[in-house]
């Protein structure tokens, strides 16, 4: 097979200059793009999640154009970005549907039509990044289009405070869902770069007080997959009918990725007060190399979710990590992450496409952070 080439350089460089950067090679991260691709992505360009009925949603196809984009894979990152234009384009906006998949008279199409902001923010960061790498205008010009509409839709002043909702819909709610795992500072500070006629700092802000916020009120002190806001008041409150929504898990590990990639760039000393958090882990797993279950779900009241140990999960944190002990990031990434990396391309379970793109992304992440 052929094998791409591999833009390993620091992330700040990267948003800024990324065609400019060193060529390096990391045959885990090509070898394991290249059975991704063989797996998971159609020959159309649509994203399969094989494990929930083979539907397909605007956060994997995000996913695919961010990785596509850092091998400098352009035909693949054509191919998935103009399946989602052809499939998931809304009828009133440039958003993206969330969920397509299985209609229920049996034929194939968009099933939810609400958009889901941080595919929204992916797919945007994921065109900006296009056209610095691949000197097309055409990227970009797209992306302002997709970041028009993400202020105009996806954010919403509650309180005198403009904030990102989680979707279209959500902002018509007297109770408003918030994922925090969806704020990503440093594509807001980009996109300013681009759109003058919004104010992004207003979101780099809002992101980092919410998250102050919101990790207060757990007892781990970790934020959790999801939260409310009042509308009106502005005032913080949790599902008390869904554990899941309120614990740390599979949506809020994402968090310490966004803040860490926004701190890497920006060198904001407000995402360290929220990166600290993570030393809830290295608190409870003091002896990286040894043989022991590293458990990253966790309920609000700090008690083990579950018995998981999501390999994706624990490799986002490892650069993390790599902040504040590097001896302990380099022990847990050849104790969990690459123990559990298949020659063939992949980590753990091959099905499970979210630990394949999580165990990509923060290996990524780490890789240049070593750099």
């Amino acid at each position: 097979m052929k094998k791409v080439i591999l833009l390993i350089i620091p992330l700040f460089i990267m948003f800024l200059t990324i065609a400019s950067c060193a060529k390096v090679k990391s045959e885990v991260l090509i070898d394991s793009w290249a059975f991704y691709k063989n797996k998971y992505i159609n020959n159309d360009g649509r994203v399969i999640d094989f494990q929930r009925d083979s539907i397909t949603t605007s956060e994997g196809q995000s996913y695919a154009m961010l990785r596509a984009v850092l091998v400098n894979d352009q035909k693949t990152f054509d191919l998935v970005y103009q399946w989602s234009k052809n499939n998931l384009k809304r009828d009133n906006d440039r958003l993206f549907a969330w969920l397509w998949g299985q209609t229920k008279d049996n034929g194939w199409g968009i099933i939810y039509k609400n958009a889901a902001s941080d595919a929204d923010i992916d797919i945007a960061f994921a065109l900006i990044l296009a056209n610095k790498q691949w000197k097309d205008k055409s990227y970009l010009t797209e992306a302002k289009e997709v970041i028009n509409d993400i202020w105009n839709l996806e954010t919403k002043v509650i309180n005198g405070q403009r904030v990102l909702i989680s979707g279209v819909e959500q902002g018509k709610s007297e109770k408003i869902d918030i994922n925090p795992s969806y704020f990503a500072p440093y594509a807001f500070r980009i996109f300013g770069k681009y759109d003058k006629s919004h104010n992004w700092k207003e979101l780099v802000n809002s992101s980092y007080d919410l998250l102050n916020r919101v990790t207060l009120e757990t007892k781990t002190g970790l934020p959790p997959n999801w939260f409310y806001m009042d509308a009106v008041s502005g005032k913080i409150t949790f599902d008390e009918a869904s554990s899941l929504k309120n614990d740390f898990s599979y949506d809020a590990i994402r968090v310490f990725a966004r803040i860490y990639i926004d701190y890497v760039y920006s060198k904001d000393k407000r995402a360290l007060n929220i990166l600290e958090k993570s030393r809830f882990f290295i608190e409870k797993y003091p002896e990286p190399e040894k043989d022991f279950i590293f458990y990253t779900n966790f309920k609000n009241d700090g008690s083990i979710r579950d018995n998981d140990e999501n390999i994706g999960a624990i490799s986002v944190l490892i650069p993390v990590f790599n902040l504040y002990d590097k001896n302990y990031a380099t022990a847990l990434y050849s104790s969990k992450v690459m123990k559990n990396y298949n020659a063939k391309g992949y980590w753990a379970d091959q099905d499970n496409y979210y630990t394949q793109n999580l165990s990509w992304l923060g290996t990524w992440m780490y890789l240049n952070e070593k750099k």
